[in-house]
């Protein structure tokens, strides 16, 4: 019910207000709903009052103590919190649009999905906060606390976050399109599947963060501390990365196309299955050799990949072939290897036919022109099924040519006519002979 005498207490001023208070402090005062409207309640002490959907636009709580209070649901827009103390306090779904929170003690308090747009949180302590679904758009949050605080699909659209302490704070799917984070620190932050599109990140520190699928295309990032970071699966096309510290980081299935690394650090990191068309690496530094022996990593890795699912499957066969370098006639399997565009995944519920699939892979390769199509992965499913992932250039449409592929392919198995051409690849005896996927080919080729 709401307090009438607090109310009318309330009327005769701050002053008056806290002496009263302090002999009943223990009292819960209600003034939910109540209009405020431009009151200057400079230095007030509200502990203990209920204030959830009252009507504060543009009132002055400067120095004020809000601990606790609850403001659910109240308009605080363009309100003055400038020093204010809300340790605590209860802010779920208010409208703080263009209020001035600089240097206000937050700590603790529940903002989620609240409206902060164009807000003033300069300098502000919202450390452990619980901000989930709030709305920071173009809010001024430099040199802002957020340690562990609760930023899921928080909207950070445009937001200054320069000199911010963001560490260990929670930003999945969060929204940080052009958003500043010069200087910030986003220590074991979790920033899986955020939009950091186009962001501006110079010297800010991202050690241990998590941004796994996290969207960081055209970001700016120069001279970032990534060390650690989780960048697997992340989108960094065209992304400004000169001079960033990446060591021990993973790239692992992350795009990089078009990339600025030049001079970063590398050393350590892992770029297992990476895009890296016109990535610039110049001036790069990796001590242990991932920069320097770059293309040959991401060769032997799906090279012998490849390799060991065909020959060796669940158990370790003999040496390979000498001559393993002609394997499925890849002469220029490193050319190859740098340039992965497009995957097709070949789908088979039966053995393979090796030969035939070889000739199918030359016949495509001499059908469209080009080299660049190779095996690039190959899964044992259940029941016996078999996945066989191909890399071919994305200027090929994808379905017209998986329809070629299977066209081909059937049709060589349907063949009566006796094959007599052979794949270029003097190690196929062998693949045919002892992998677990043998059949007729062994006596095809022998033949």
């Amino acid at each position: 019910m709401f307090h009438k005498k607090g109310f009318r207490k309330l009327k005769q001023g701050v002053e008056s207000w806290n002496q009263w208070r302090k002999k009943n402090y223990l009292e819960i005062l209600d003034l939910d709903k109540v209009n405020l409207s431009g009151s200057k309640l400079i230095g007030i002490d509200f502990r203990g009052v209920t204030l959830k959907g009252s009507n504060l636009v543009k009132t002055n709580f400067s120095g004020a103590n809000l601990d606790g209070v609850d403001l659910s649901y109240a308009n605080l827009t363009r309100a003055n919190l400038t020093g204010a103390s809300l340790i605590g306090a209860n802010l779920t779904g208010a409208s703080l649009v263009e209020a001035n929170y600089r240097n206000a003690d937050l700590i603790g308090a529940k903002l989620s999905r609240a409206d902060l747009t164009d807000s003033n949180l300069r300098v502000v302590n919202l450390n452990g906060a619980d901000l989930a679904d709030v709305n920071f758009s173009q809010a001024n949050l430099n040199g802002a606390e957020f340690v562990g605080a609760n930023l899921v699909r928080a909207n950070l659209y445009l937001a200054d976050l320069s000199n911010a302490n963001l560490t260990d704070a929670n930003l999945t799917a969060a929204r940080l399109e052009k958003t500043n984070l010069n200087r910030a620190t986003l220590d074991g932050a979790v920033l899986s599947e955020a939009n950091l599109a186009r962001s501006e990140g110079s010297f800010s520190s991202f050690v241990q963060a998590d941004l796994q699928g996290a969207d960081l295309q055209q970001s700016k990032l120069r001279q970032a501390n990534l060390t650690s970071a989780n960048l697997t699966y992340a989108y960094l096309t065209e992304s400004d990365l000169s001079k960033a510290d990446l060591s021990k980081a993973d790239l692992s299935k992350a795009d990089l196309s078009k990339a600025d690394l030049s001079e970063a650090n590398l050393t350590g990191a892992q770029f297992l299955e990476t895009i890296t068309t016109k990535v610039n690496f110049q001036g790069s530094v990796a001590k242990d050799g991932v920069l320097e022996k770059f293309e040959q990593y991401q060769q032997k890795n799906i090279q012998n990949r490849t390799k060991n699912q065909i020959y060796q499957a669940k158990n370790p066969l003999e040496k390979f072939p000498k001559q393993q370098d002609r394997f499925l006639n890849s002469r220029n399997f490193d050319q190859m290897v740098s340039q992965i565009d497009t995957n097709v995944d070949l789908f088979f519920n039966s053995e393979v036919n090796w030969l035939i699939f070889l000739l199918t892979l030359q016949n495509l390769q001499k059908h469209y022109e080009t080299d660049k199509i190779f095996i690039k992965d190959i899964k044992d499913l259940e029941a016996d099924n078999l996945l066989i992932s191909l890399s071919i250039p994305s200027q090929l449409d994808l379905e017209s040519f998986t329809n070629a592929f299977w066209k081909r392919y059937k049709s060589k198995l349907k063949s009566k006519k006796r094959i007599t051409t052979k794949p270029h690849d003097l190690g196929f005896q062998y693949l045919a002979k002892q992998s677990k996927y043998r059949n007729d080919n062994a006596q095809a080729i022998n033949n």
